[in-house]
């Protein structure tokens, strides 16, 4: 299958929303999704978030520019 490339970041202010992280990662290339997970108890969001990129070089180029706090999963789907 095609590989996928996601970003996860930690401690995300409650006030970042979708909106905040694609405007941040936009510039690197197309994004596929981006998801703030909500805490099912609460509905408070839990602090962290993914970006999925369409290509593995758009994520690998945000990975170089971005803050040393992303990190960086590749999956197979």
């Amino acid at each position: 299958g095609q590989n996928v490339m996601f970003y996860g970041l930690g401690g995300l202010d409650e006030e970042v929303d979708e909106k905040i992280l694609l405007a941040a990662f936009i510039p690197f290339g197309e994004v596929k999704e981006v998801t703030i997970p909500l805490d099912a108890g609460t509905g408070k969001k839990r602090g962290f978030g993914f970006v999925e990129f369409e290509e593995a070089d758009d994520a690998a180029e945000a990975r170089d520019n971005m803050n040393s706090n992303w990190c960086i999963v590749l999956l197979n789907e």
